[in-house]
């Protein structure tokens, strides 16, 4: 039997790949338990490797794939430790070009024209303690978005309306980019320098990038690239909140017509083989505008959605997360399409704004009650205990609090609204308002 590793594998995960792993004849093992991979907190990246290295040396039989659910910093490691160990793997050069999100964007201007990326620059958020940079120096306009270049759950994300939002969102960057910058100057440091584009080599971790605001319905492509091949697996639709930009819902499959669906898919085709992106999994974000056909390239991820894995089970057939294992297995990916239990499903994000203590979560009798009176309903809880602040809830974005995701399946969009709308009436949450 061959044995797959799985960074920070932990019990819910272990359940969720399990089927997959008997069906490949594999089994599973957890890599940095401890969460140095990215999970709850990021890790000494030096001492994380060394101490994985410890743990793979250290085990009887043979290492036949290393695997990471996460794509900063657990997919890099798990690039770097393939490699180190002779497995068949993405590049950590490639990985840290979807990962670097100014070198991602370098990348990018390569090889699309200027009119399918945004307009970005280099931030440091260090140099600028008493002043922010002007829009003519950026080369931007208001409103844009700034972020780490060692984008991380969304942490430090800010929307830029003015000089005084944007020396606001600097502040608090500076107070907590340390730990997103030490692993991803850590990880740089493992790449050949003449690998580094000009550009790059001078950006640290800790800086940002600022872009133009783009505009239009938000979608994903998820996909592989398999011996040079790249193979696309479907679109997804993502959809804000209205009243603040959070992550509402992922819908599968997409609602865009066909042809803007191939321009996506020959977009993402440049952009991988321009960055040398080869045996590994990916998804690409874009914001399509369906009048103008466009489709601007928002971000480059270097691995499959575990959001988008229940969808994928239930529309085609089989989770994602399978060909992540296969290629990880050097095993070219088995795809049973349209083989699911319904047309269409989606993953809504339950959220609230405002921080607060929590007074009742739901039971998990209650939860089961919840289900069962929804048809096509299953319920994913964030782990929320009375007592609690929101604030005190790991990896949330900067606008709202994530309470419970909610999986949903139905024979259409409008029935997945129905379903859900009823669902989140029944969930009996309540807090003490600040």
């Amino acid at each position: 039997m061959r044995n797959l590793f799985v960074l920070g594998l932990d019990e819910a995960n272990r359940k969720l790949l399990e089927p997959m792993a008997q069906e490949l004849d594999v089994k599973l093992h957890s890599l940095l338990y401890d969460r140095r991979a990215g999970i709850d907190e990021l890790p000494d990246v030096d001492e994380a490797i060394k101490q994985a290295q410890a743990e793979l040396d250290a085990f009887e039989g043979s290492v036949d794939g290393i695997i990471s659910f996460w794509d900063f910093p657990g997919r890099p490691i798990a690039s770097y430790l393939c490699h180190q160990r002779g497995l068949r793997e993405t590049s950590l050069t490639a990985v840290l070009a979807c990962t670097h999100k100014y070198w991602a964007r370098v990348q990018q201007a390569g090889v699309l024209n200027a009119s399918e990326i945004p307009a970005f620059a280099p931030v440091d958020p260090l140099a600028y303690t008493d002043t922010v940079p002007g829009t003519l120096e950026l080369g931007l306009d208001y409103p844009f978005w700034i972020k780490p270049v060692g984008a991380y759950c969304s942490m430090y994300a800010y929307r830029i309306a003015d000089e005084a939002h944007f020396a606001a969102a600097l502040e608090q960057i500076r107070e907590g980019i340390e730990p997103i910058g030490k692993p991803l100057d850590q990880l740089i440091a493992k790449v050949p320098q003449e690998e580094l584009p000009p550009e790059v080599r001078d950006v640290r971790g800790h800086f940002c990038i600022a872009e133009q605001e783009l505009s239009g319905q938000l979608c994903t492509l998820e996909g592989y690239v398999w011996r040079g091949k790249f193979h696309s697996l479907g679109v997804f639709d993502s959809f804000k909140y209205l009243e603040f930009p959070s992550f509402e819902r992922y819908q599968y499959p997409s609602t865009l017509p066909p042809a803007m669906i191939e321009r996506m898919e020959y977009t993402a085709r440049l952009v991988m083989r321009h960055m040398g992106y080869d045996h590994g999994t990916f998804n690409i974000e874009f914001f399509c505008n369906v009048e103008k056909n466009t489709a601007h390239v928002l971000e480059v991820n270097s691995r499959l959605s575990q959001s988008h894995g229940p969808l994928f089970e239930i529309v085609e057939g089989f989770a994602n997360l399978k060909i992540m294992m296969e290629i990880a297995l050097d095993e070219a990916p088995s795809l049973p399409k349209h083989k699911g239990s319904a047309p269409m499903a989606a993953v809504w994000f339950y959220r609230r704004q405002g921080d607060a203590v929590v007074t009742r979560v739901p039971t998990p009798e209650e939860l089961r009650e919840v289900e069962a009176k929804h048809p096509g309903v299953k319920l994913l809880p964030a782990p929320l205990t009375e007592g609690m602040r929101l604030s005190d809830l790991p990896n949330q974005d900067a606008y709202s609090f994530e309470l419970s995701r909610v999986i949903v399946a139905g024979e259409d969009e409008a029935q997945i609204k129905e379903r859900y709308e009823a669902c989140i009436q029944d969930l009996p949450f309540e807090f003490a308002e600040e």
